[in-house]
C-alpha cells in the first residue's frame, strides 16, 4: 500500500505559492485541499525551512568498528551512529550543538535549562533532536515529485551511508540517508501522562516547541506526522510499503521511527520507553527571521537565573539533610558510647566523635556559600540556618567540657532536642511537607 502526495513550495512565509495561488491557512484537511504543514512553525514563528542531519548521530572520534567515546555530534557516512544514547541524552545533547564552534555558527555559552532554552541564545540557530512532525515532512517529500516518490531501500548495514543512494529520500546522494534501515531512531514526540517525568525528564520539561504532544488515542484527525494518514491502524503491518505500526502506550509513551536494517521503513513507527541501546536519533536545525528584543532575552535570562538557583537550593538542602543525617548520627552514638564508657572521669575523649562533626561542619559552611547566592534568604532558609547554628553552638559546648558529665549530658540533650528541629527544618523545605 501506498499513495499520493502533491507538494507545493510557498514564497517566504507567506501563504502564496511561487504560481501565485493562495492558500487557505484555515484548512487543517489535507484531504480536501493543499495544507500548510505544521512543521515549518517553530514556536509562535513561521519558518521559511528546516535543516535535517544527512545520517544518524555519531560521534566525532567514531569509526566503522567503534562508536568512539567524545560527546559532540556529528552526522557523516561510513561510521556507527550513537545508540548508547537514552532520550534525555539525545535530546541534551543535541541542544548542546549551539554550545559548540564546529558547525559554523557563533558558539553559545549559557547553560542549557529545563526547558531547553540557553541564556543569552543570539546566534539565531536553533538546534534539537528531530520532531515526529519534522519527519513527516521529510516523508512527505520523498513521497512526491521532489523525491524517490517510491519505496525506499533499506540500509541493512549498522554503518551509516552503506545503504547507498536507493536508500535516501531523494534515489541520489541530495537526499537524507538511513530514515529507512540502520537504526530506529528517536523522535521527540510522546503521549501525554504521568511516567514521562521519570522516563525523560527533557520530554517532561523542555518547551513545547521541542516536542509533539499526543493526548488522544490512534483514530486522531491530526496530520503531517505521516502517521494518521499513512498507517491504516496502530498495530501491525499497516503502514505505506507495509511498514510496521505500533502506536503510543502508557509504559512506552516516546516514539521512534523509521526501523533496523532489513525491516526498515521510512513511514514504521513504534512506542517507546526511551531506554539507551536500542534507538539512534539526528537533530533539526532551524534559523530564526529575528532575533529576541532586549526585553525578551532579559526575561529569558531572569528565568533561567532563577531556574539555577532553585537548582542550587535543592542540591544545598539535600547536601545539608544528608549531612545532618549521616555525619551527626554517627557522632552522637560516639558521643553516646564514649559517655556511658567514662562518665565518671573528668577529661573524655571526643577524637572519634569529632571526626564526624567536622565534616559535618565543612558541608554545613558549603551550605551557607551556596545559599548565599539568593540575593534575599526567605525565611524558610533563615529558619534552617538559625537552627542549625543553635545546634552547632550546643554541640561545641558538649564537646568541649571536661569538668562535669552532668553538664555534658545536658548539653549534649539540648544539642540533639537543637538537631531534631534543624533536621525537620530542612526536610521540609527539600520536601515541602513534615516529616512523619
Amino acid at each position: 500500500m501506498d499513495g499520493t502526495i502533491d507538494i507545493q513550495f510557498l514564497q517566504g512565509t507567506t501563504n502564496n505559492t511561487f504560481n501565485n495561488k493562495p492558500i487557505d491557512i484555515s484548512n487543517t484537511n489535507s484531504k480536501n485541499d493543499y495544507v500548510i504543514h505544521p512543521s515549518f512553525k517553530f514556536g509562535n514563528e513561521e519558518l521559511q525551512g528546516i535543516w535535517v542531519a544527512k545520517y544518524e548521530a555519531s560521534r566525532t572520534d567514531a569509526t566503522d568498528t567503534d562508536i568512539g567515546k567524545t560527546q559532540i555530534l556529528t552526522f557523516k557516512e561510513n561510521v556507527l551512529s550513537i545508540t548508547d544514547y537514552d532520550l534525555t541524552s539525545a535530546m541534551y545533547y543535541c541542544r548542546d550543538m549551539e554550545k559548540q564552534n564546529s558547525y559554523g555558527w557563533t558558539k553559545q555559552n549559557g547553560i542549557i535549562s529545563k526547558t531547553g532554552d540557553i541564556i543569552d541564545d543570539n546566534n539565531n540557530f536553533d538546534t534539537h533532536l528531530m520532531k515526529n512532525i519534522e519527519w513527516g515532512s521529510v516523508t512527505y517529500l520523498a513521497q512526491s515529485k521532489y523525491g524517490i516518490n517510491g519505496k525506499i531501500e533499506p540500509n541493512t548495514s549498522q554503518i551509516s551511508g552503506k545503504g547507498g543512494k536507493n536508500s535516501t529520500t531523494t534515489g541520489n546522494e541530495t537526499g537524507i540517508y538511513d530514515m529507512a534501515g540502520q537504526n530506529s531512531e528517536f523522535v521527540s514526540a510522546y503521549k501525554t501522562n504521568d511516567n514521562i517525568s521519570e522516563k525523560c525528564k527533557n520530554m517532561a520539561t523542555f518547551n513545547d516547541k521541542y516536542k509533539d504532544k499526543y493526548a488522544t488515542t490512534f483514530s486522531s484527525d491530526k496530520y503531517g506526522e505521516s502517521i494518521f494518514e499513512t498507517a491504516s491502524a496502530q498495530t501491525g503491518s499497516t503502514c505505506w510499503y507495509s511498514g510496521s505500526s505500533v502506536f503510543l502506550g502508557a509504559s512506552e509513551p516516546f516514539l521512534t521511527r523509521g526501523s533496523s536494517l532489513k525491516s526498515g521503513n521510512i513511514y514504521s513507527f513504534y512506542d517507546t520507553d526511551g531506554r539507551k541501546g536500542y534507538s539512534s536519533f539526528r537533530a533539526t536545525i532551524v534559523r530564526s527571521n529575528d532575533t529576541l528584543s532586549e526585553e525578551e532575552n532579559q526575561e529569558q535570562k531572569q528565568r533561567i537565573e532563577q531556574e539555577q538557583m532553585e537548582n542550587t537550593k535543592t542540591s544545598s538542602l539535600t547536601l545539608l539533610l544528608n549531612s545532618l543525617n549521616t555525619n551527626y548520627t554517627k557522632g552522637y552514638m560516639e558521643s553516646i558510647n564514649t559517655f556511658t564508657y567514662t562518665y565518671k572521669t573528668s577529661n573524655i575523649d571526643f577524637s572519634k566523635i569529632r571526626k564526624y562533626y567536622d565534616t559535618f561542619k565543612t558541608d554545613y559552611e558549603t551550605f551557607k556559600t551556596n545559599i548565599s547566592k539568593y540575593s534575599k534568604l526567605n525565611e524558610e532558609l533563615k529558619n534552617i540556618i538559625s537552627a542549625t547554628d543553635e545546634f552547632i553552638t550546643e554541640f561545641d559546648k558538649a564537646t568541649t567540657q571536661t569538668d562535669n558529665s552532668n553538664t555534658i549530658a545536658s548539653y549534649f540533650e539540648t544539642s540533639s532536642n537543637k538537631w531534631d528541629i534543624s533536621y525537620k527544618l530542612v526536610y521540609k523545605a527539600l520536601y515541602g511537607k513534615d516529616l512523619e
